[in-house]
C-alpha cells in the first residue's frame, strides 16, 4: 500500500510539472474514461444523443470494436500506470463484447477498479451481463456499477423520456443488489443529474438510495459536447437563488459544489484535464476530457491511426493541454472534471494542513473559503 502511495505521489508531481513546465509526460492518475459507444436507448430531455445515429445513420459503422480496443489498451505503456477505468456512452450495455472487455480490461497490469455508468433500461442484459464479470473478477480486484436516477416513478420517466425507465431500474437494481449479497465487494452507485424538473424531488430519491444502500450521488447538469444538446459547453447553469439553496441542502456533491453555486458557478480551481485525465470515444479520438469530446479543435489523435503512447505523447496533444490551460468553458465543475482535479490538488492541501499542525489550509490561502 506504502509504495502504491509512493507511485501515485510521483506521478502527482510528475503532472504538476508538466502543467507548469511542460516536461516530462503527464501521467492519467485521475482514471481514463472509455465511452464505449453513443447507441442510446433513452431519450433524456438534456441530452440528445439517441439523435445522432438516426440523423447519421452509417456513423455508427465507425466506431471502433470493443476487442480491438483492449488489443489497444494492452500494448500501452501509459495505461499500464493507471489503476482506474471508467466506462460510459451512450449505453455501454448495448456494445457487443461488453463483458468480455471488462474482464480483459482487469487482466492488464495495474487496473484494479472498473466502473460503468448505465441507464439501467436493459435489465435482463445488464444483470447477466454484471454476473459474468463478478465470477471472473480476480480477488483484489473491484468493480462497480452506477445506475443513472433523476427522480422517482414519473420524474425520473418524464426526465428520461422513456414510459416505464423506473420501473426497469427498480428491476435492474432488484437483480444487481442479489449479485452483491453472492459478492460483498461488489459496489452499486448511483448518480442524479440535477435539473429544474427534479430540483423538488432531491430528497425523494436521496432517501431512496438510503432505503436500497446504494452509494448516491448528485451532479449537477452540464452538457458535454458529444450529447448534441443546445446548451453544450454554457457556462451557465439554469438555477435561481432559491434553487441554489436547496441544491446546497442536499448531499452528496462533488467537491466544491456550494463554493462554485456561490461564486457565479465558475470553477475555483484550474482544470488538469489532459494530464491527470483521457477520455477515448467510441471511434477510437483522443480527448483531455468528455466534455470537449467531439469538439475537434481539442482532439489529441486517434488511436484508430496511432498506438495510444503515440497520441499522448505527441505534439498535437502537448498543444492541447496548452489550450485546456486556457479553456474557455470555465463553468464546468462536475463528477469527471472534479475528480481529476482534485487529485492534484488535495495531496498539497493535506501537506500544508501537516506542515502547520492544521493551522493553514490550501483553499483558504486560495481564498476558497468554505470549499469542502
Amino acid at each position: 500500500m506504502r509504495g502504491k502511495r509512493l507511485y501515485l505521489a510521483c506521478n502527482i508531481v510528475k503532472n504538476w510539472s508538466s502543467y507548469l513546465l511542460g516536461v516530462p509526460q503527464p501521467v492519467p492518475v485521475g482514471y481514463v474514461i472509455i465511452g464505449t459507444t453513443f447507441h442510446c436507448n433513452a431519450k433524456c430531455i438534456m441530452c440528445n444523443i439517441h439523435k445522432l445515429y438516426k440523423e447519421k445513420p452509417g456513423l455508427c459503422n465507425n466506431e471502433l470494436e470493443l476487442p480491438a480496443l483492449l488489443e489497444k489498451l494492452k500494448e500501452s505503456e501509459v495505461i499500464k500506470k493507471i489503476n482506474h477505468i471508467d466506462l460510459t456512452g451512450g449505453e455501454p450495455f448495448i456494445k457487443e463484447h461488453l463483458d468480455d472487455f471488462i474482464i480483459g480490461l482487469f487482466r492488464l497490469p495495474n487496473i484494479n477498479l472498473v466502473t460503468i455508468n448505465t441507464n439501467g433500461l436493459l435489465p435482463d442484459k445488464i444483470i447477466s451481463a454484471v454476473s459474468g464479470i463478478l465470477k471472473s473478477l480476480p480477488n483484489g480486484k473491484f468493480f462497480s456499477v452506477s445506475v443513472s436516477m433523476d427522480g422517482i416513478g414519473e420524474v425520473h420517466d418524464r426526465i428520461r423520456g422513456i414510459e416505464g425507465a423506473f420501473d426497469r431500474v427498480e428491476k435492474t437494481l432488484a437483480g444487481l443488489k442479489d449479485l452483491r449479497i453472492e459478492h460483498p465487494d461488489f459496489t452499486i452507485r448511483s448518480n442524479a443529474v440535477i435539473q429544474p424538473e427534479n430540483i423538488d424531488h432531491l430528497g425523494e430519491l436521496k432517501k431512496y438510495w438510503g432505503e436500497n444502500k446504494i452509494a448516491g450521488a448528485f451532479g449537477l447538469i452540464q452538457t458535454p459536447f458529444y450529447t448534441l444538446s443546445r446548451d453544450a459547453g454554457c457556462n451557465s447553469v439554469p438555477f435561481g437563488k432559491d434553487d441554489i439553496q436547496k441544491i446546497k441542502s442536499i448531499g452528496p456533491k462533488s467537491k466544491g459544489a456550494d463554493y462554485y453555486l456561490d461564486h457565479n458557478c465558475n470553477r475555483p480551481l484550474h482544470c488538469f484535464a489532459g494530464y491527470a485525465s483521457m477520455f477515448i470515444d467510441p471511434f477510437g479520438n483522443v480527448y483531455p476530457c468528455n466534455f470537449l469530446a467531439e469538439r475537434e479543435d481539442y482532439q489529441m489523435g486517434s488511436i484508430k491511426a496511432d498506438p495510444v503512447d503515440a497520441v499522448w505523447t505527441s505534439r498535437v496533444a502537448r498543444d492541447i493541454r496548452a489550450k485546456v490551460k486556457k479553456c474557455p468553458y470555465t463553468g464546468c465543475w462536475n463528477g469527471c472534471e472534479v475528480d481529476q482535479t482534485m487529485i492534484q490538488f488535495e495531496p498539497i492541501e493535506r501537506v500544508v494542513k501537516a506542515m502547520t499542525l492544521g493551522m493553514l489550509s490550501y483553499y483558504k490561502m486560495k481564498k476558497l473559503n468554505n470549499f469542502q
